[in-house]
Formats: C-alpha cells, structure tokens, sequence
C-alpha cells in the first residue's frame, strides 16, 4: 500500500488583463448603475413579499421570517430595525396605490439592474453585440419573475419549517431565532 500526497496547484497570479479591466472608468459606472438599482428596488421588494405573505396568503410566520431575514441584513441597531419594520408594516398595511407603486418600481429599477449587468458581462466575456432594447426588457421582466419567485419560495420553505418546528416543541424558545436563520439561509442557498 502506497500513500501519496496530493497535488496542490500553485495559486495563479492575478490576471493583468483583469486588473486593467477594474481600473476603467466604465466598470465602476456600471458598478454603480448595478448597486443604485438595487437599493431602490430594495423596499418595493420587501412590501411586495410582505403583501403577498400577510395579505394574500395570510401567514403570520412567513412575515415573520421575512423581517428575521431583514434582521440579518441590517446593522445590529434596534432603532434602525424597529424603524424599517414600522415603515414596512404602514405600507403594507396602507394596501392598494403603495402595493402598486411598489410593484411598478419594483419593475422599473429591476430593469435598471439587469440592464447595466448583462453590458457589463458582455463585455467581460468579449460579446461584441448586446441584446435588443426589447428583448432586454422582456428577458429582464422574466428575470424579475422567476427571482421574486425564487425568493417567495424561499420564505415559504423557510415559514414551514419553523411552523413544523412549533407544532413538534411547542412555542420556539429565543435559541430558535438562530435555528430558524440557518434553515432560512439553508434553504436560499439552493433556491438561488
């Protein structure tokens, strides 16, 4: 029997064709374009999940997983976090004009993501040609779909398995609080 050790490569140096890449002025627009539409669609975002969880589905727990997950995401402030969740709950309480607001800018600065990505990656995987401004749209609203989809999914899973956790234990103890973060991250990782 013959042991032998197993071959490690060598790390690679940084690509200078990559390096001059990060340092055009392009780049860091559509950097930019990429993470301002994703802050705006951030909020519609959440009220639009929150609507469909409370007001649509009426489960109490997939609402409540969605604010555990924007626990996680926020800094560990309170007054930030009870501020965002009040202002959550007004407009998804409000119902009607916010919710469709919600969903139109939802829609419109989701396009403003994809938009600026799909150049950039065509350009750092060496496409000449982009898509068509209407085949865009309509790849990014299919996007759009399947994403907000992918994430309904995820917090449904997630409310269910906290909902199987109760019914098996009883009431959650503050331990679950992480429990239920892992199994909510658990369940993203695949759904994404």
């Amino acid at each position: 029997m013959s042991f032998s050790i197993p071959y490690r490569a060598r790390p690679h140096p940084p690509d200078p064709q990559t390096a001059r890449f990060l340092y055009q002025t392009e780049v860091h627009v559509y950097a930019f374009a990429i993470a301002a539409n994703l802050l705006l669609s951030f909020f519609p975002f959440l009220v639009l999940i929150l609507s469909v969880c409370q007001n649509l589905l009426g489960w109490r727990s997939a609402v409540e997983v969605v604010y555990l997950g924007l626990g996680d995401l926020l800094p560990s402030d309170p007054q930030l976090f009870d501020f965002v969740r009040r202002n959550l709950r007004a407009a998804v309480a409000s119902r009607g004009r916010v919710e469709l607001f919600s969903v139109a800018l939802l829609l419109f600065s989701s396009n403003g993501v994809f938009l600026p990505l799909e150049v950039a990656l065509n350009r750092v995987w060496g496409f000449t040609a982009n898509r068509s401004f209407w085949r865009n749209q309509a790849l990014s609203f299919g996007l759009i779909l399947v994403c907000g989809a992918l994430a309904l999914l995820s917090t449904l899973l997630t409310a269910a398995n906290r909902g199987l956790l109760e019914a098996v234990r009883g009431p959650l103890p503050a331990v679950a609080r992480w429990r239920s973060l892992a199994v909510l991250k658990a369940v993203a990782a695949p759904v994404s």
